[in-house]
């Protein structure tokens, strides 16, 4: 399948990213709708995924002090399995290498692309060669793995 993937530019866009995020990670897993939500919102780089016309995912990275942390990956149930969430990530992954090139500064300020992935997408993440380092953990009352992929 072709899905249309962009960075969001408009508030319209975020807070349809939001929603997505708050059906997702509070309605379907139980996250606090406190913890769901936080500062990193105004610092990250949110993207959107289509299918036709019709949005079915979200995600967003931001620059931290360990690497480039990939994060909030949200795909509707509808969506689930149709490969939207592995065109979402390629393009993320695209989208940081065509950055790098732009600003050759930017290879040295990211060591690795890092992510916290929840148990049950850790697979779908090694597909995509990352690779879970350390102990499982808990993050917002689910378990999770960090994962790591060279940038």
């Amino acid at each position: 399948m072709k899905y249309l993937i962009y960075k969001i530019e408009s508030q319209e866009d975020l807070e349809t990213a939001f929603s997505i995020r708050n059906q997702v990670f509070v309605i379907e897993q139980g996250v606090d709708a406190q913890l769901e939500r936080d500062d990193h919102d105004l610092r990250s780089a949110h993207f959107l995924a289509k299918d036709g016309d019709k949005i079915g995912g979200t995600a967003r990275f931001r620059l931290t002090e360990k690497g480039l942390k990939l994060e909030r990956f949200a795909i509707l149930e509808a969506f689930r399995g149709k490969g939207l969430g592995k065109a979402l990530c390629q393009f993320i992954l695209e989208y940081i290498q065509i950055q790098k090139i732009q600003d050759s500064n930017l290879e040295f300020k990211i060591p690795r692309l890092y992510l916290n992935a929840q148990i049950q997408v850790v697979p779908f993440y090694e597909k995509l060669q990352f690779i879970p380092i350390g102990q499982p953990f808990q993050e917002a009352g689910i378990w999770h793995r960090k994962m790591v992929k060279e940038g």
